[in-house]
């Protein structure tokens, strides 16, 4: 009988030991937190994280992870953030043939791109969790969700944790989802075809982690527009994705207008000028400490009498309620002798627009005037006042080539944090839409240096054109910083009225109004909607006398404060105004 008692105990205390002993990761997958909620009875508290990996083969254990692209979207598919990790496995020499021919992997060069160990890639996708979704519940979506799952998982055993962690125990799959509505052609490139959405690069360098999660998100929301719920392609048929309606204040319009008063020293000679004689115009706006910040350019009366003819310079004025505005006495950024001379004399410094990055530091796009070639440039400052001349935007771009054509009007995309408008990545990277006739797209990872998207001919890729017989059929050309909403990406824009047959009959040939577009949240190349009539125009006589008697709204600062938009305008060339959208009631 003792031995039976012993021979039956014996399995028992193995399986004791063998639990005593279980590896750090088995104990966090066994105590990862049940969610609080589920979708169905609480959809805005949940997040899902689209994944996409990139391996040295297909056997998770034995291959490994190269790179991890993470993208958080709300359950509609709407874009919150985005992560972007290079790996460097443990065993490079395990790479297979047909894994380096989808994703370029060579171990030398993710040595030199600083490729992060497998521990420091957990805390960091860790670290970014943390910061996006805090505590609120997160389901995974991916493409062949169980082979990214292995290798997540292998991952964190690297760091003794488990993905379970950071993840709902359900898992969705985008083949699945598919397969559900009918699809039966379930490859990435496919399903992309099949649904009208932009597949991801197919060139080995090009393929990668966030390349591939940013395609999940393509499709997931357009598997839902499809078969589930009305997701951005049908909101976009309508005009709710608008900012606005915004109204004009008679009693405080315009906020600023010229002023003789003001002098500055100019070089070169060191002569007293005038700096704001002549005009106050196309300011950039910010939320600063609880007041607003306009940065106008200001023109004096030299050079001749036409436009372009004066020098600019940028000039600073604050505001309590973003109406009434005191000035300082000195522009804040102006022609130098500096590095930058010759791109800014003698036509000076013009239109800026201003977004904040993290970390308190502002970010300034303008127009450097040398009255050849028009530039854009940017500056940095932590105070608004003191500016850093970083040259021109595009100098390293496409060898040099954008130094001698005509780049202007930067308009950074941003997200709403509280009062401020805060520049905001998408696919890991910053996006600026730019130029005119037409509008361009350029990325950067750093707020300074950037790089315009361009076709396989090597020319500028152009996101928004003017359109035959509307407001907007002579030119189009970015206004303030664009805005990354729960609809999309809007963008205000300035558009310009063609004469003749070209044109809208109903306004005045070479008039300037605003338009607003929608692009997708994650993809922001791609057009989703544009308004068919202008959102602001000129009605007031201050907007159809001065330098532009055609008339202006030239749309450049916009701000959310207490509670409402403000945008502000350049009226002809010649003053600011300012157009209110009040909150629903």
């Amino acid at each position: 009988m003792r031995r039976l008692a012993i021979l039956l105990f014996l399995p028992a205390l193995a399986s004791a030991q063998r639990a005593a002993t279980a590896p750090r990761w088995v104990a966090a997958a066994e105590t990862a937190k049940v969610a609080p909620s589920s979708p169905a009875s609480d959809p805005a508290a949940w997040l899902l994280a689209h994944v996409d990996v990139e391996t040295t083969g297909l056997v998770p254990g034995w291959h490994e992870m190269i790179d991890l692209g993470v993208v958080m979207t709300d359950l509609d598919g709407r874009v919150v953030d985005s992560l972007f990790l290079r790996i460097m496995p443990q065993h490079p020499e395990r790479l297979s043939p047909g894994a380096r021919r989808v994703n370029g992997f060579d171990a030398a060069r993710w040595r030199r791109m600083r490729a992060l160990g497998a521990t420091q890639a957990v805390d960091s996708l860790v670290a970014f969790h943390r910061r996006v979704a805090g505590t609120r519940p997160t389901m995974l979506v991916a493409f062949n969700s169980q082979f990214d799952a292995a290798f997540l998982d292998h991952l964190f055993r690297a760091r003794g944790s488990s993905w379970r962690t950071l993840y709902h125990y359900f898992v969705l799959d985008i083949p699945s989802m598919a397969w559900s509505l009918g699809l039966r052609d379930l490859t990435g490139a496919a399903l992309a075809r099949k649904l009208g959405v932009a597949d991801e690069p197919r060139v080995a360098e090009e393929h990668t982690g966030i390349t591939g999660a940013m395609l999940n998100v393509r499709i997931y929301q357009a598997l839902r527009a499809r078969g589930m719920t009305p997701a951005i392609d049908s909101l976009a048929r309508g005009t709710s994705w608008q900012l606005g309606p915004f109204g004009k204040p008679r009693d405080v319009n315009p906020v600023l207008e010229p002023d003789a008063t003001p002098v500055c020293r100019c070089p070169p000679g060191d002569s007293l000028v005038h700096w704001e004689a002549y005009g106050t115009f196309n300011p950039a706006a910010v939320v600063r400490e609880g007041k607003v910040h306009l940065l106008y350019r200001a023109e004096d009366a030299s050079g001749r009498e036409m436009i372009g003819g004066h020098t600019s310079r940028i000039g600073l004025a604050v505001s309590d309620d973003g109406l009434r505005f005191t000035r300082r006495a000195l522009p804040v950024l102006a022609p130098a002798e500096d590095a930058q001379r010759p791109n800014e004399w003698p036509g000076g410094v013009e239109d800026p627009r201003v977004v904040e990055a993290e970390g308190g530091l502002y970010v300034m796009t303008y127009t450097q005037w040398n009255r050849q070639v028009p530039k854009l440039a940017v500056a940095t400052s932590r105070d608004l006042v003191s500016w850093t001349k970083h040259g021109p935007a595009f100098a390293r771009a496409g060898g040099g080539k954008y130094l001698t054509r005509e780049t202007k009007s930067g308009a950074i995309l941003t997200r709403l944090v509280g009062d401020r408008l805060v520049a905001a990545k998408v696919n890991g990277k910053y996006w600026m839409y730019w130029g005119v006739p037409d509008v361009g797209i350029a990325t950067s990872d750093d707020l300074i240096a950037w790089t315009p998207l361009e076709d396989a001919d090597g020319r500028a890729v152009k996101v928004l054109s003017p359109r035959p017989g509307y407001f907007d059929s002579w030119l189009v050309e970015a206004g303030p910083p664009a805005v990354l909403t729960d609809r999309g990406i809007v963008l205000l824009y300035n558009a310009g009225n063609s004469g003749g047959a070209d044109g809208d009959p109903r306004l005045p040939a070479r008039v300037y109004t605003g338009g607003q577009a929608l692009f997708d949240p994650a993809n922001p190349l791609r057009l989703l909607a544009r308004a068919d009539e202008p959102f602001i125009r000129p009605t007031e006589p201050y907007e159809r006398t001065g330098q532009y008697r055609e008339g202006t709204t030239f749309v450049e600062g916009l701000v959310r404060f207490q509670g409402r938009w403000l945008l502000y305008y350049g009226t002809a060339d010649s003053r600011v105004g300012v157009a209110v959208s009040e909150p629903e009631r």
